[in-house]
């Protein structure tokens, strides 16, 4: 047989055969197997079940069918014996359906009499597989009880921090120890030094009535003193009793003991920094031998911990090590885990003096439950507890990496937000999304203690960059703003800066109209004169201007920047590419304008739709323009964000005739490899260069170049911004002779840029040279 077999001690096998010649034969073949057993033979119930009383056994053969009686019914009574017991069926006939239903059953396996020379392999697999199903079972639960013993000295921890006097400290641990650890039951005593040398019990949980007044418990050198609990305090090491039921130290306990379903228990002395014990923390057990060498270490450090906490809460003078060991509690909140004040204000210096050197603004969000104190009085405290925890988490869930969520204490907390917008009512308009957020998770129900409870929040903010006059004076403001959200009806957020309450009142009110704007088509076009030379109009920019009911004609620099941040600008975008596409179909019909091309700003975020391609050609299609004379102006950022993306976007829209011009060109970062790949139309020079031509040197170096390089890669050019005659002599001088800006025309509705294109003599151009020696 193989090693597996081969142990310390016969095998005990016990084998249910009516044949005694069977029962002989099975013998034989196990004996020629060289098989190291203890085999007993029965050979009716009466007998099987008479062994099974006396004795343990490692392994079950029977046969399938005996008078009156058979395997499954067999194995109905071993499992009920010793329900991880091998069980093989040892038979000369049976059926298929009915050996698949004895394995389901919990049979291990099934050998023929014709093919006994099976039988040593099914019994070496038999016992391999019980050992390892124990071993599994048995490491499974080794890590079970781990796992538990490591949650609870993680609470026993959080214990420690928030106990205010030993007895509650005591009574929290042994109930912790049973609830979380899955003891049966724990009590701490005290080494009195009275002459009976007793323990005095200080604290205890789930021991049954009369149990431990009876115990006599003592560390005396004396019989009951010799026990673990005594064995313990004496020796200042961990003591035992493996088994109450065999220990000779259990015998002074051992009836009360097993009365009451003990079986065994282990005792940890507790003992003072100078090293000596002052007391012991017992647990019991249900199960014998419970305790396993990595536990037993686990609860070391545990009771080590208490040992720890009860000295700290006996002298407060050894502040010293006591903070070493739980330095942690110094900055953090021990109900919620959240910074503290203490760290709140270290970490509120360190945003003050970041937000000065970056320049960029923080913000305090200070957040204030709603009728706590009712929901602590009316449901306890342990209530409030939960909900408090609850809230912490949901915080957490709502700001992003680098803010910090602090528990002033009670029901007060102060979320801090760093690394906002450098311009103030962008960083409120982030605060404000931030605090909306966390008012809309807190509004959430809570299941706390088996009820759906509810709670809401007020919320003040302030922003600040550093310019305060103390630390202190965010969280005064915060503070404040707070109390004007419990004013204003609570579940609110204000703001303590009135004025910028009133812009993000604002900022809401502007983007509302907007939503309206888009609705109700309150925009329209005005077009800008693109003139080659003096008065030649080859074209227009297309530039959106909003027409709001109450305050007339709104500029796009009032309300693009708002339309790109809450992505308003996509169908603004779509409007102004069909309003634009429905003009050159116009132009297309009139021999005077159809040579004219009309230049459409786009949106990155526009652009980066991946149906653009298609809403593009969709736009051309219904209002039949010629895609020829449409040109969309993209900027450097938007196309080199993603090189890729761009260029296969800009070339499908290539083949359908529509051209492209790079926007203000030279104020990005453009590669010459990437502009060779681009199938650009054209090069916008941007206004900042144009403006001080022809005086200064830099931005005509800079003009020249962009003009040289259009030149150069056979694209058109064209300036923006000229304003006059002076910087178009100029540009024209140096191979740039398209120009738009004011020296031609303001952009202006649709009637009057037809009137321009009439007269191709711009009424500011003739303005700005009247007084000049220039022909008209």
């Amino acid at each position: 047989m193989s090693t597996a077999m081969d142990v310390a001690r016969p095998l005990r096998i016990l084998h249910l055969e009516d044949s005694p010649q069977d029962a002989e034969l099975v013998r034989e073949w196990l004996i020629g197997a060289e098989l190291f057993m203890q085999l007993d033979w029965a050979a009716n119930e009466q007998e099987f079940v008479s062994f099974l009383q006396r004795g343990s056994y490692d392994l079950i053969l029977a046969d399938y069918r005996l008078p009156g009686f058979d395997a499954p019914a067999a194995l109905l009574l071993a499992k009920s014996y010793c329900p991880d017991i091998p069980f093989i069926a040892v038979t000369g006939a049976v059926g298929e359906e009915e050996a698949v239903a004895f394995l389901k059953q919990g049979a291990t396996d099934y050998v023929l009499k014709g093919r006994l020379s099976k039988l040593p392999g099914a019994i070496e697999r038999a016992l391999d597989e019980c050992r390892e199903r124990r071993a599994r079972r048995q490491a499974e639960e080794m890590l079970l009880r781990l796992n538990r013993e490591l949650h609870a000295i993680s609470h026993c921890n959080q214990i420690l921090v928030r106990a205010d006097s030993e007895k509650s400290l005591l009574d929290a641990i042994c109930r912790i120890v049973c609830d979380d650890a899955g003891y049966c039951m724990a009590w701490v005593g005290y080494a009195e030094n009275d002459e009976a040398k007793t323990i005095r019990i200080a604290a205890s949980a789930d021991v049954k009535p009369g149990y431990l007044e009876a115990a006599g418990l003592t560390w005396a050198d004396t019989e009951r003193g010799l026990g673990a609990a005594g064995t313990a305090i004496r020796s200042g090491k961990s003591a035992f009793i493996a088994d109450f039921a065999t220990d000779p130290r259990a015998v002074p306990w051992r009836s009360a003991a097993l009365q009451h379903g003990y079986r065994s228990c282990l005792c940890l002395p507790l003992k003072d920094d100078s090293t000596h014990t002052f007391g012991v923390l017992v647990i019991y057990s249900l199960q014998p031998d419970a305790f396993c060498p990595e536990e037993i270490r686990m609860l070391e450090e545990l009771s080590g911990d208490l040992a720890f906490g009860i000295g700290a809460l006996r002298t407060r003078a050894e502040r010293t090590k006591a903070e070493q060991r739980i330095e942690h509690l110094a900055f953090y909140d021990p109900l919620t885990e959240l910074p503290n004040r203490r760290l709140l204000m270290d970490r509120l210096r360190q945003a003050m003096s970041g937000s000065m050197r970056s320049q960029q603004t923080c913000a305090l969000l200070f957040v204030d439950l709603d009728n706590f104190k009712m929901l602590n009085d009316t449901c306890g405290h342990d209530v409030g507890d939960q909900l408090l925890t609850e809230v912490a988490r949901r915080l957490t869930t709502c700001i992003r990496e680098g803010d910090t969520i602090s528990r002033l204490g009670g029901d007060e907390f102060v979320v801090m937000l760093v690394g906002l917008s450098e311009h103030a009512s962008e960083a409120a308009a982030q605060a404000k999304a931030i605090g909306e957020k966390v008012l809309s998770t807190l509004n959430q129900p809570y299941a706390i203690g088996g009820q759906v409870r509810h709670s809401t929040a007020s919320i003040g903010a302030t922003l600040f960059m550093g310019n305060e006059s103390s630390v202190d004076e965010p969280l005064k403001q915060a503070d404040i703003a707070m109390y004007q959200a419990k004013s204003a009806g609570r579940n609110t957020l204000r703001f303590f800066d009135p004025d910028m309450q009133a812009a993000l009142a604002a900022r809401a009110e502007l983007e509302a109209a907007l939503r309206q704007g888009i609705d109700q088509r309150q925009f329209v076009l005005h077009y800008q004169a693109q003139v080659r030379g003096r008065y030649n109009i080859v074209g227009a920019e297309a530039l959106i201007r909003w027409h709001h009911p109450t305050h007339g004609l709104v500029a796009p620099d009032q309300f693009i920047p708002l339309a790109e941040e809450t992505g308003l600008i996509l169908p603004i975008g779509q409007w102004v590419l069909e309003e634009a596409c429905t003009q050159l179909a116009s132009w297309a019909h009139d021999p005077r304008y159809r040579d004219l091309h009309l230049a459409v700003n786009v949106s990155a975020r526009q652009f980066r739709q991946e149906d653009f391609v298609d809403q593009v050609r969709n736009a051309l299609e219904r209002a039949g323009a010629p895609a020829t004379h449409l040109k969309l102006e993209l900027t450097e950022s938007l196309v080199l964000d993603n090189i890729t993306d761009s260029i296969n976007k800009m070339h499908v829209l290539k083949k359908l005739g529509v051209n492209f011009s790079m926007d203000d060109f030279g104020t990005g970062y453009s590669s010459l490899s990437y502009l060779t790949r681009l199938p650009l139309h054209q090069l916008k020079i941007d206004q900042s260069f144009v403006h001080n031509l022809p005086d200064s040197q830099n931005d005509a170096v800079v003009a020249q170049a962009i003009i040289t390089l259009a030149n150069s890669l056979g694209l058109e050019v064209i300036a923006e911004g000229v304003e006059t005659e002076a910087q178009r002599q100029f540009l024209d001088q140096h191979g740039c002779p398209i120009c738009q800006g004011y020296l031609f025309s303001k952009p202006v509705p649709t009637d009057q840029f037809i009137h321009l294109l009439q007269n191709q003599v711009p009424t500011n151009y003739r303005a700005s040279t009247a007084s000049s020696a220039l022909p008209v």
